[in-house]
């Protein structure tokens, strides 16, 4: 074995160690805890469907990023446009339509995406315009539509049959129809699904998507090259969130049927590390988000067993995304001092 594999053994080691000395310190053996959290996230049909329902809204979150990294811009509103594209929908979902039904959640999916890429192409107009660091300007666009979206949700849109800041229900016309009966997997799987390819097709097969290609590596040379850097990188932002809105509408219409405060949790958070993680690949970035789901069900599961709240799932993951990251950058620059001596 090369150093460069050791090295990506070892980083990929260390928080499986981190994980299985917390596992350990529960009420029971290593042994039933992991087996425990296996069940729950791999083991049966209906715990497969539930780990494939709860990878949708990562792996839209974690495309978003990806569209906008692609072309050298740092999407970090993927959370704010969620959350917008999640209230829209509920909007669009409780209100009686002058329309017929079966329109009604393509029209709600339809605006959920349209208002995340407004807000995501502003972002990236005014990065353009004004040479303002998007990550800035995103960053503090998340507080915006998280606490307006909350105002929402708790004053003029309030469900008032509940106390706390919630909209109404979905009407059952937007709801996304099952596919598996029983379980939370429905036709929004197809809608996720749909986004990989449009995402694949993009990246490799489109002009565009060379175009933000070379607009990540050098933006310098691609201005120099006669192609529209500013509307490259305002595109590149509407498309990510358009997927960050659908994320936020599969939230929705496909899983919980009302919007709250706190709706999307970490998902737009784990998209972003997921996205870095698999270096903007769609395919990888995938099954990434699967494993990702699994675990966190798979915890929940561990629970019962090990009394060890399932909250703390969330700290492996975190531990394993920053190790596999540091791991990769390490390689990266092994990789190239061997170059340079050689």
């Amino acid at each position: 074995m090369n150093a460069s594999a050791t090295r990506k053994l070892a980083w990929i080691l260390l928080p499986v160690a981190l994980a299985a000395g917390l596992l350990s310190t529960g009420q029971t053996s290593l042994t039933e805890a992991a087996s425990a959290l296996l069940k729950s996230g791999f083991a049966g049909p209906d715990a497969l469907a539930a780990t494939v329902a709860r990878a949708g809204p990562l792996i839209l979150a974690g495309l978003a990023a990806a569209v906008s990294f692609r072309s050298g811009v740092m999407n970090l509103g993927v959370e704010g446009q969620v959350y917008l594209g999640a209230m829209a929908a509920a909007w669009v979902g409780f209100s009686h339509p002058p329309f017929p039904g079966w329109l009604h959640a393509g029209l709600a999916t339809l605006l959920a995406m349209l208002v995340g890429a407004t807000a995501a192409a502003a972002i990236g107009w005014i990065h353009e315009r004004f040479r303002i660091d998007e990550v800035i300007t995103s960053i503090m666009f998340n507080y915006l539509a998280v606490l307006f979206t909350a105002y929402l949700a708790t004053y003029p849109l309030k469900d008032p049959d509940r106390w706390s800041g919630t909209t109404p229900l979905v009407l059952p016309t937007a709801q996304y129809r099952p596919l598996w009966l029983g379980t939370d997997l429905t036709a929004g799987l197809v809608l996720v699904i749909l986004a990989i390819g449009v995402v694949l097709w993009l990246f490799y097969r489109t002009r565009l998507g060379f175009a933000w290609g070379l607009c990540g590596l050098n933006r310098s040379v691609t201005a120099w090259a006669g192609l529209p850097t500013g509307a490259l990188i305002t595109s590149s932002m509407a498309l990510s969130g358009a997927l960050a809105g659908l994320g936020g509408a599969l939230l929705v219409l496909g899983l919980h049927h009302r919007f709250w405060a706190g709706l999307a949790g970490s998902v737009p958070w784990d998209g972003i590390l997921l996205a870095l993680l698999a270096d903007n690949r769609p395919l990888l970035l995938a099954g990434l988000g699967l494993g990702l789901a699994a675990f966190l069900n798979g915890m929940t599961g561990a629970e019962a067993v090990t009394q060890i709240p399932s909250s703390m799932g969330q700290v492996i993951v975190v531990l394993f995304l920053i190790s596999a990251l540091l791991g990769r950058r390490q390689t990266r620059q092994a990789l190239g001092q061997e170059a340079e001596a050689a």
